[in-house]
């Protein structure tokens, strides 16, 4: 087996993000249903040395018959649906940051449309079936074991190879500059007068440049070089708002405010094909 033929089985990086598992609606218990099928696909995959991973070649299509939930997603036309798979990409940027802490080389790696949230700026990874794919090669002269988890709330991967240096790699990123999002208030027949209800979240733009900072065994920079550029859009954040009566009370008085706050996914519908 290509595994055992690895001098030892150094730990070379280890990358977590977070989802609660206590989720309790249709969609979000799905997304966590998706996270759980890459868990799956992608725990113990070998690549051997020289070799490429293509990311939907172990998890695509994303798809019901391919064992997918639906789960939020962002598609090209800036709106927020539901689509099957949406949640695997926290699979691929959480994999992403691994195998860049590994001083592997990357391929191929798309950021979403907005800045996903549960992983640091300019390191995430989205995926979609007909779309963007995540790839890198190893490019040790050793294979590499994934090791892909889920516990608790928790998604990690590992990945474990042979570290003959004790080089170690540390990402930073600087934010070039952002794009607050607006809040558009938009009147609704349909809503109680007084009554705020949120329809679409807002995100704040933003351009951001990561890095690679490579140290050897005694902690001492090798190297910073720029690892990739990063483009996040805004968005308007969207409040209907119901309509006013004549006797209404003073301003204010009595009104509420639904939200419904969600961390887009990338993942796809059966013949769409997303981006987030």
């Amino acid at each position: 087996h290509a595994w055992d033929e690895a001098r030892v089985g150094d730990l070379i990086a280890v990358f977590s993000t977070y989802y609660d598992p206590e989720q309790t609606t249709q969609t979000q218990i799905g997304r966590l249903h998706n996270i759980m099928q890459g868990v799956e696909r992608l725990n113990n995959v070998i690549v051997p040395s020289g070799e490429k991973f293509y990311f939907n070649d172990y998890c695509a299509p994303y798809t019901k018959s391919n064992g997918y939930e639906l789960g939020p997603i962002v598609n090209y036309v800036s709106s927020q649906k539901l689509g099957y798979g949406g949640g695997i990409c926290q699979i691929s940027s959480t994999l992403y940051l691994a195998v860049l802490r590994s001083n592997l080389e990357i391929v191929s790696r798309t950021n979403h449309m907005f800045y996903p949230g549960y992983i640091p700026y300019g390191m995430d990874a989205t995926v979609s079936w007909g779309g963007p794919d995540f790839k890198f090669r190893n490019n040790t002269d050793y294979p590499i074991k994934l090791s892909v988890t889920y516990s608790g709330g928790k998604a990690t991967c590992t990945i474990y190879g042979t570290n003959l240096t004790g080089q170690s790699v540390r990402m930073e990123y600087d934010i070039l500059s952002s794009t607050p999002y607006e809040t558009v208030e938009k009147e609704d027949k349909s809503l109680a007068p007084g009554t705020r209800k949120q329809e679409q979240n807002g995100y704040t733009g933003y351009k951001v440049a990561t890095y690679r900072c490579v140290y050897d065994k005694n902690g001492k920079l090798v190297s910073r070089t720029l690892e990739a550029n990063s483009t996040y859009k805004s968005r308007n954040q969207i409040i209907l708002v119901g309509s006013a009566q004549e006797s209404a009370g003073g301003e204010g008085e009595g009104q509420e405010t639904e939200t419904t706050p969600s961390v887009p996914e990338s993942g796809g519908g059966e013949n769409a094909v997303p981006e987030t």
